[in-house]
């Protein structure tokens, strides 16, 4: 497809040669003689360096289409793709058991009941298959919670998040789900 789209473009600016080829022809005939020599010149060297440089275009294209392919894959079999640029600086505290902490090392931080998820909770039906999620954003540094349109809800403090709508996420905030209760806290 980008070699179509390169010829297109040549055969473009071959037909702009050729209309300024004739105005300089009017104008005057020496200079329109050279100008058809260059683009000659041009033209046969494109012709020739044309299928070497259409196999590089094809294979770059190529190349990037399978590291696309790749990062798919990888997401699809639950890989997560680490960014070096990402510091792990909060964590969830369980409020019952305060022994039991899961630091928040991802900028997708999936909780519910699939093993899929980064914070698994089995034991309690009442928890979503993907719950909710914690979100970093980068532009800004902040963190974002969203319910992911979960049966029992996700709550901050005492209210209840709307599904799919992120709400920044500030230190010390209390996240309960189906009677679990969490602290988002900075680890020190």
């Amino acid at each position: 497809m980008p070699g179509n789209t390169l010829l297109s473009i040549v055969m473009l600016v071959g037909g702009f040669a050729l209309v300024g080829f004739v105005f300089l022809m009017i104008l005057s005939p020496v200079i329109a003689l050279l100008y058809l020599v260059v683009w000659l010149l041009a033209y046969t060297i494109l012709w020739f360096t044309w299928p070497p440089l259409a196999r590089a275009v094809h294979e770059v294209t190529d190349r990037q289409r399978q590291r696309i392919r790749q990062r798919r894959q990888n997401n699809q079999s639950g890989t997560q793709l680490v960014d070096v640029s990402f510091h792990v600086n909060y964590q969830l505290v369980n409020l019952r058991d305060k022994k039991e902490a899961y630091p928040v090392d991802r900028e997708e931080f999936l909780i519910g009941r699939s093993g899929k998820n980064r914070l698994v909770i089995k034991n309690n039906p009442a928890v979503s298959a993907s719950h909710c999620r914690i979100v970093y954003r980068k532009y800004s540094q902040e963190y974002y919670i969203e319910d992911l349109n979960s049966d029992s809800g996700t709550y901050v403090g005492s209210r209840r998040l709307e599904p799919y709508k992120q709400e920044k996420l500030l230190p010390n905030a209390e996240i309960t789900l189906a009677e679990l209760s969490y602290r988002f806290c900075k680890i020190s």
